[in-house]
């Protein structure tokens, strides 16, 4: 597409900022009055030297939305080929809107259908025919950008189709959009900032199934529906709730991180209270890779050994208690540390693989966690 040179032009495209008295209109100058139009278009191409065969072409680029001016926009006019050269393509002609978002082009040609397109902002206008023709040497064309969109609304009552009752607590939503809110108990709701088109409202409600409602969305305005919905019956499956307690003592330690990475042997509190245990030796029976030895020098007790490998060798475990490491001839009797009646979960780790660094322990390690340490 060829384009004019400015140095060649017989058609002037101002650039310049024109001063605010120079073109620019209050709201009643642009009811169109014509004389104060001409008088514009005289003052912009006053030095430009007069031509009958054409005219002036001016007016200013504004927001669709707010009808506020445009400074700094692009406007391009496109001028069809000359007389036999119909096959080459339309001249451009550019200029930019001044402070006031005003543009102006002078010895535009009459009688001849000229295009006129303004961007901005990564906005382009309509493609708008102007035609300069009867007895006025003056056209202004004002040229409307869509920025600012003009969003609207939705607003509306779900009621029973049968009794004509309110439904509070439906969900009504636009899942594309990603809006949703609840009705009241007046069975009312709004879906607000809504972009302009057809919304195919849902409505949602246990009772009454997913009907759904196509509205048309008017920029700038809410749209009022009524929607009368059937009750429907819905046959769901049982339902099972699971309420799970953690102890916070428990929690706060880390126990349940630990117990879910799987790493080490668990009792939780509700294993504990299901053996229904004695001694705490009772307990640590049941748990892999524990060996539970009874001596009787002088007097009979339970001593702990632990396997670590394939070769099943012994090897004394490392004690931790409420977190505290205890030492070797405080626990040689299992039976003393507490009765099973006041431990709330214990953890067994065999090796140094799978024993966490704050329970190190060469031979393995086991935690114990009483419920005296729960007021600690």
């Amino acid at each position: 597409m060829s384009r004019l040179r400015s140095s060649r032009l017989w058609i002037l495209a101002f650039l310049a900022l024109f001063p605010a008295d120079g073109f620019a209109q209050d709201p009643a100058e642009q009811q169109g009055q014509v004389t104060a139009t001409a008088g514009q278009g005289l003052r912009l191409c006053a030095d430009v030297p007069p031509n009958p065969n054409t005219g002036v072409l001016f007016g200013a680029v504004l927001d669709a939305g707010t009808a506020q001016p445009i400074p700094g926009s692009q406007v391009h006019l496109y001028l069809p080929a000359a007389e036999g050269n119909e096959g080459e393509d339309a001249q451009i002609v550019e200029a930019q809107t001044d402070t006031h978002g005003q543009y102006a082009y002078c010895n535009v040609p009459r009688e001849t259908e000229l295009r006129v397109v303004a961007a901005a902002f990564g906005k382009k206008s309509y493609e708008a025919p102007v035609i300069l023709g009867g007895s006025s040497l003056f056209k202004r064309h004002d040229v409307n950008l869509f920025l600012t969109r003009i969003d609207g609304g939705i607003a509306g009552n779900v009621v029973d189709a049968e009794t004509g009752d309110p439904i509070a607590g439906a969900t009504a939503s636009i899942p594309n959009l990603g809006a949703g809110v609840l009705t009241d108990e007046r069975g009312a709701f709004l879906l607000d900032h809504l972009p302009p088109g057809d919304a195919t409202v849902q409505i949602h409600h246990i009772a009454y199934g997913d009907p759904t409602l196509t509205v048309r969305v008017k920029s700038g305005s809410i749209t009022h529906v009524e929607l009368q919905i059937p009750r429907t019956a819905i046959e769901l499956e049982p339902i099972a709730i699971t309420i799970e307690t953690r102890p916070k003592w428990l929690e706060r330690n880390g126990f349940y991180t630990r117990l879910n990475g799987g790493l080490g042997q668990f009792l939780t509190p509700e294993q504990i209270e299901r053996r229904g245990a004695i001694r705490f030796s009772e307990l640590l029976r049941a748990i892999p890779g524990i060996q539970i030895t009874r001596l009787c020098v002088p007097h009979c007790y339970y001593k702990v050994i632990m396997s670590t490998n394939q070769r099943l060798m012994e090897c004394g475990p490392v004690w931790y208690v409420d977190g505290r490491k205890m030492w070797m001839d405080i626990m040689d009797d299992v039976d003393a540390v507490a009765s099973a009646f006041d431990i709330q979960a214990i953890e067994v780790y065999r090796g140094v693989s799978q024993t966490p660094p704050q329970f190190f322990g060469q031979c393995g390690s086991i935690v114990v966690w009483t419920k005296r340490g729960t007021t600690g």
